[in-house]
C-alpha cells in the first residue's frame, strides 16, 4: 500500500469508533425450556417475593412447569422479586410474555425503584402453551454486591380487548455479559454497502466490544475463485490486496465455526468517469419509500444518503423515485414540501443524478365521483405546476400515475386520458423544459386500457411513452416490438420509449433464509445472485438494442413482494451489496458514452451487439444462452481487451469465446452491424393542447370496467365538459365522431374563459346491439381538439333483442379445483350459489379460478353475445385484489389452457351482478364458439378467501 493509500485508510477507519456496550450488541438467548442460559442468578417466575392481582399457572412448556400470570378484566397487578448478587455489571433478562404488542398490556419494570417501560421484544422463538413467552433483555446495569428488588407493574388494559394480560416464566442475571457471552464480531468498512472504489483501499475492521478472536479468512470473487486468504486477529485492521473491479465475499471462521459471509465490491472511481446524461442505463430506486430507515431492523439510519451515494457509484444516468399527491397537497392551497421526497431529490441532485418522479395517489378532496384519479382537473393541474416549479432542475422528468391498467387505478381509461392531459399541461406550466411521461403500463403487450387512452387523443400530452416489463429476457424482443407497433398505429413513433420498471422473473422465490430470524424477507442464494447480475447486464443491452431510450432496472434497495418470498433489490436487507450492483457499475463504466450500432453476426446461438466509441474504436458485447461457443472477428491492428461481467480485464485475440455471462471486448475496429429500425411513422395532426374534453355520463350509464361503459337499451343523457387550461379565452366547436348512435345537443360554438370549464348537455340514442364508442371531438380556431372516446355496449341483461340461457353451475361434480392452495367447492342451498374457498400457500402468488367445462352439445357459446352472473365474497381484506376475472378458455386444459381474460369490478361482501359483452371486451379475433370451459375467480390479497357465484346466463341474439 502506498503512502497516500495508507493516509486514506487511516482517514476512513477514524470514522469507525468502537461501539459502546449496549443491549443491542448482545445476542439474544437461544435457550428454551428446560435449557437455561448461563447466569449468576436464576429466578423462577412463580418464586416471587410478593405479588398482587396475578396467580401461578401450570404449564408443562415453561421452566419448572409453572409461571406467574396476570389475566383478568378488572384491576392491574404487580409482582416483585428479591435477589442477591456479588456485584458488577449485569444483564437482566426476562423470559416473559412478549411486550409492545396488542395482546400484552403495557408493562413497567422497576429496579430498586428506578422505572422503565418495556418496549417491543426482539424477534426470537417463543414458547409456553400459546408461544407468547420469549427472552427479553430489559437492562444492562451496574449492581452493588448485596440484595436488590425487581418489580413489574401492569396498570393498563391491553389494546386488543378489555383484559389486563402479562406473564413471567423466569428471570436471569448474567454478570459481565460482554466477557461471558460470545459476541459475534461486527465487521465494518466505512464504505456505503461495502462498496470500494479504485481510489480507496480495501480495509475491514471489527467494531464490536468483547474479546478479540483469531480468524482464518478467505476472499472469493463472483465466480467462486479464491483471491486472498490468511489469518486475522480481530483487534486490528484487516487490509486486503489491491483487488480488481468486481464482487467479492469475505469468509471468516474460527474454532466456533464460520460467520455469515461479508459481501463487498470494487467499482470505478466516480471521479474518473465522464458523466453521460443520455446513457440508457438507469435504475428505479423508489428510495423515498423503499429506503426509508424504518423499513427493516437492519436498515442504517442514513439509508437515504447511502442509497444516493451508491447510485452515484453505480454510474447510472437517471433514477426513478416515488412521490405522493395526497401527502404533499392534503387540502386545497396547502402544500407540504419539506419531507423525504425533497430530501432525496436534493441528495441525488447534489451527486449529479437526474430523477424521474412518479405518483399514483390523489387526495380525497380531488376525487369527486371517481375512485382513484383526481376528478378535479384544475386541482391536478395546480399540483403538477407547483411540483415542477418547486423541484425545478432536481427532477428532470415527471410521470403521471403508475400502472393505471392494474389495481393502482379503478377508473375508466377516458378519465385517465383527461387527467394525463391536465397533468402534462401543469408540469409544463411549472417548468417548460421538463420531460413528461405518460403514466406507465404494467402489462405488455399493451392492454385494451392503453389503446383506449390513445383513442382519447393523448398523443400531444406526453413526451415519452412509458411502460413496465416483468418477463424473461428472451421474451423482450416481441414484447417491445408490440409496443413499437402500437405507437406507430396511433401516430406516436416519434415518442421515445422508456421502460421505467424492468423486473426479471427468472429467480423466485428467494432460496436463502432471512438475515433476521422470523422476518419474512428472504434473500437470494449465491446462484440467484449470479443470475440477477447476469440478467441485469443482458437486459440493459437488449433493451437498448430494441430502441428503448432509457431502461430502469427494478429495483435498487432491498425490497420483497408476495409475503417476503420474491426478492427484487440489488442490495441485501443488511444494506450490503449484491453482485448485480457490481455488474451495473461495470456496464455503465464500459458502455456509457458509446453509440449503439446494431447487432453483430457472431454465429448461431450467440447474441452480440456492437458499439462505437468516441476515440473511433468499437466495443463488442456478447454472450450465449447455450454452452460456450467461439467465433472470430477480423484481424485487428491493436490487440483488443476483454472485460468480464464484473470488470476483470484480460488480453484477447481475434478468436473470442462466448459464455453465460456478457463479455465486453473493447478496442476492436472495422466490425459492421445491422442497425435497429423503427416502423415508419404516420403523420399526426397537432391539436390545441390547452383544450381538454371530458365525458360526464348520465344516470343511464354504468361503469362496466376500466375500458367499457354500459348503457340502458335505447340510450340516455350525458355531458361534454370543455376545459380551457390557457390564459386566453377559446371558442370550441364540437363534433360527433362516432357511429352506431345518434347525438343531439352539441351543435354551435362554445365560449370558454381562461382557466375555466363549461358543461354541454347532449342526448345519445342507440341504434345497435353491437359495441360502439361515443366519441366527440371538435376544433378550437384552426386546430382540432383531442377527442374523448368511451367504449359502450348496451345492457345485455335487459335487452329486448337478446335471449338468455342459464348454465347449471350448481352441479358440484362438474367443477374442477384450480387454485394456488388448498381449495374446497360446495353448493350453498341457502343462497342457491356455488361456494369456493381456498387457503393459500404463503410466499406465493395467490389466485383462485375454479373451472367449469362446458357440455358443447347443449351449452356451447356459438353466436353468444355475452354473459352475466352474480358474485360476492365472504370477507375482503383492506388490501383488496390484484385482479378479478371471468376467463373464456378455448382449450379443455386445466390452468394452462389458452384463455381470454374479461376483468370485472372487485368483489364485495354484497351480491353484485357482472355483465360481460364478448365483442366489446375481447380481442378482435375472439370466437365464442371456441370456448370449452369457463373460470370465474380472482387474485385476492388475503391468505384465506371464500366467495360465491350464482345465476350465470349466456345471451344470444334472437
Amino acid at each position: 500500500m502506498n503512502h497516500m493509500n495508507r493516509l486514506a485508510a487511516l482517514f476512513i477507519l477514524s470514522a469507525l469508533p468502537i461501539m459502546p456496550q449496549t443491549l443491542e450488541l448482545l445476542p439474544m438467548f437461544t435457550a428454551l425450556p428446560p435449557e437455561k442460559p448461563a447466569c449468576e442468578v436464576w429466578i423462577e417466575g412463580e418464586d416471587f417475593t410478593s405479588q398482587e392481582g396475578g396467580s401461578i399457572a401450570a404449564d408443562a412448556n415453561c421452566y419448572g412447569g409453572k409461571r406467574w400470570e396476570l389475566f383478568r378484566t378488572e384491576g392491574g397487578a404487580s409482582v416483585s422479586y428479591t435477589f442477591t448478587v456479588t456485584g458488577g455489571n449485569y444483564l437482566i433478562a426476562v423470559a416473559g410474555q412478549e411486550t409492545g404488542v396488542s395482546y400484552t398490556s403495557p408493562v413497567t419494570a422497576s429496579l430498586n425503584g428506578r422505572s422503565k417501560i418495556l418496549g417491543t421484544c426482539p424477534n426470537g422463538q417463543g414458547w409456553d402453551a400459546s408461544k407468547a413467552t420469549r427472552w427479553n433483555f430489559i437492562s444492562l446495569t451496574d449492581l452493588a454486591a448485596g440484595e436488590h428488588t425487581l418489580t413489574f407493574r401492569v396498570s393498563e388494559k391491553r389494546a386488543m380487548d378489555t383484559r389486563f394480560a402479562y406473564r413471567i416464566d423466569a428471570i436471569a442475571l448474567v454478570k459481565d455479559p460482554f466477557a461471558n457471552i460470545v459476541i459475534a464480531p461486527k465487521i465494518e468498512t466505512g464504505r456505503p454497502a461495502n462498496v470500494f472504489t479504485t481510489a480507496t483501499p480495501i480495509v475491514f475492521r471489527n467494531v464490536s466490544p468483547g474479546k478479540a478472536r483469531m480468524f482464518a479468512y478467505r476472499v472469493t470473487d463472483f465466480f467462486g475463485t479464491e483471491k486472498a486468504h490468511g489469518t486475522w486477529k480481530a483487534d486490528a485492521d484487516l487490509p486486503l490486496p489491491d483487488l480488481a473491479l468486481g464482487y467479492y465475499r469475505l469468509l471468516l471462521s474460527d474454532e466456533k465455526g464460520a460467520l455469515p459471509f461479508i459481501p463487498f465490491a470494487r467499482v470505478v472511481d466516480p471521479a474518473s468517469r465522464i458523466a453521460d446524461p443520455e446513457s440508457p442505463y438507469c435504475i428505479d430506486t423508489a428510495q423515498s419509500w423503499c429506503s426509508r430507515p424504518s423499513n427493516h431492523p437492519l436498515f442504517p439510519r442514513n439509508s437515504y444518503e447511502i442509497t444516493s451515494d451508491l447510485v452515484r457509484l453505480s454510474g447510472v444516468s437517471m433514477v426513478r423515485d416515488r412521490y405522493s399527491f395526497n401527502q404533499l397537497n392534503p387540502s386545497p392551497d396547502e402544500y407540504r414540501w419539506d419531507n423525504a421526497y425533497l430530501t432525496n431529490a436534493r441528495m441525488l441532485s447534489e451527486r449529479g443524478v437526474p430523477v424521474v418522479s412518479v405518483f399514483h395517489d390523489a387526495p380525497k378532496w380531488t376525487k369527486g365521483p371517481l375512485t382513484s384519479l383526481p376528478h378535479d382537473l384544475f386541482a391536478l393541474y395546480r399540483f403538477a405546476k407547483a411540483s415542477a416549479h418547486e423541484y425545478g432542475s432536481m427532477i428532470k422528468a415527471w410521470e403521471f400515475w403508475n400502472e393505471a391498467d392494474i389495481n393502482f387505478c379503478f377508473d375508466g381509461a377516458w378519465e385517465f386520458a383527461a387527467a394525463q392531459k391536465a397533468a402534462y399541461l401543469g408540469f409544463k406550466a411549472g417548468d417548460p423544459n421538463t420531460t413528461v411521461l405518460i403514466g406507465s403500463s404494467a402489462e405488455v403487450p399493451l392492454p385494451r386500457y392503453y389503446h383506449t387512452i390513445f383513442e382519447n387523443g393523448v398523443a400531444d400530452h406526453f413526451d415519452v411513452f412509458n411502460y413496465h416489463i416483468y418477463r424473461r429476457v428472451h421474451e423482450f424482443e416481441p414484447l417491445v416490438a408490440s409496443v413499437t407497433n402500437v405507437l406507430a398505429k396511433y401516430g406516436c413513433s416519434d415518442k421515445p420509449m422508456w421502460i421505467t420498471e424492468n423486473g426479471l422473473k427468472h429467480e423466485w422465490p428467494g432460496k436463502e433464509d432471512p438475515i433476521v430470524p422470523n422476518n419474512p424477507n428472504r434473500e437470494h442464494d449465491a446462484e440467484q445472485e449470479r443470475m440477477q447480475a447476469e440478467l441485469l447486464a443482458k437486459a440493459m443491452v437488449l433493451m437498448q438494442s430494441l430502441g428503448v431510450e432509457r431502461d430502469f432496472f427494478f429495483v435498487f434497495p432491498p425490497y420483497n413482494e408476495t409475503g417476503g418470498g420474491k426478492v427484487w433489490g440489488i442490495l441485501r436487507f443488511d444494506f450490503t451489496v449484491k453482485p448485480a450492483f457490481a455488474a451495473l457499475a461495470n456496464l455503465t463504466a464500459v458502455l456509457s458514452r458509446t453509440r449503439y450500432l446494431g447487432r453483430y453476426a457472431a454465429g448461431e446461438g450467440i447474441d452480440a451487439f456492437l458499439y462505437s466509441r468516441a476515440d473511433g474504436s468499437q466495443t463488442l458485447v456478447y454472450w450465449t444462452s447455450n454452452d460456450s461457443r467461439s467465433f472470430s472477428i477480423p484481424a485487428q491492428s491493436k490487440k483488443p481487451e476483454c472485460i468480464d461481467i464484473m470488470g476483470g480485464r484480460s488480453a484477447c485475440g481475434t478468436t473470442l469465446t462466448a459464455g453465460r455471462y456478457p463479455i465486453y471486448c473493447t478496442g476492436v475496429s472495422g466490425l459492421t452491424a445491422v442497425p435497429y429500425n423503427k416502423p415508419d411513422m404516420p403523420q399526426r395532426t397537432k391539436t390545441d393542447k390547452d383544450i381538454v374534453l371530458r365525458f360526464l355520463p348520465g344516470s343511464t350509464f354504468a361503469l362496466q370496467s376500466k375500458t367499457m361503459m354500459r348503457i340502458a337499451d335505447g340510450g340516455g343523457n350525458a355531458e361534454v365538459e370543455i376545459f380551457n387550461f390557457s390564459g386566453s379565452p377559446k371558442t370550441v366547436m364540437l363534433t360527433n365522431l362516432g357511429t352506431g348512435y345518434a347525438v343531439s345537443g352539441i351543435s354551435g360554438s362554445h365560449q370558454i374563459a381562461p382557466m375555466s370549464a363549461k358543461k354541454v348537455p347532449f342526448t345519445v340514442r342507440v341504434n345497435t346491439v353491437d359495441p360502439f364508442s361515443i366519441s366527440i371531438g371538435g376544433v378550437s380556431g384552426p386546430r382540432p381538439v383531442a377527442p374523448f372516446s368511451v367504449p359502450i355496449f348496451i345492457d345485455i341483461k335487459n335487452s329486448a333483442a337478446l335471449s338468455g340461457r342459464t348454465l347449471p353451475l350448481n352441479d358440484v361434480a362438474r367443477w374442477r379445483k384450480n387454485a394456488a392452495g388448498d381449495m374446497n367447492i360446495e353448493y350453498d342451498a341457502g343462497e342457491q350459489a356455488m361456494r369456493f374457498s381456498v387457503k393459500f400457500i404463503p410466499n406465493t402468488d395467490w389466485w383462485v379460478y375454479p373451472e367449469f367445462p362446458l357440455d358443447l352439445s347443449k351449452e356451447g357459446f356459438e353466436n353468444a353475445v355475452g354473459v352475466s352472473f352474480e358474485v360476492r365474497a365472504e370477507s375482503v381484506s383492506p388490501k383488496g385484489f390484484t385482479t378479478t376475472l371471468f376467463m373464456a378458455v378455448t382449450e379443455n386444459i386445466q390452468e394452462k389452457g389458452k384463455s381470454i381474460y374479461f376483468p370485472f369490478p372487485s368483489m364485495t361482501t354484497n351480491w353484485q351482478t357482472v355483465t360481460i359483452h364478448f365483442k366489446a371486451e375481447s380481442p378482435g379475433d375472439f370466437d365464442p364458439s371456441q370456448v370449452k370451459l369457463i373460470r370465474i375467480g380472482c387474485n385476492p390479497k388475503q391468505e384465506n378467501f371464500s366467495y360465491r357465484v350464482r345465476n350465470l346466463m349466456v345471451y344470444y341474439k334472437k
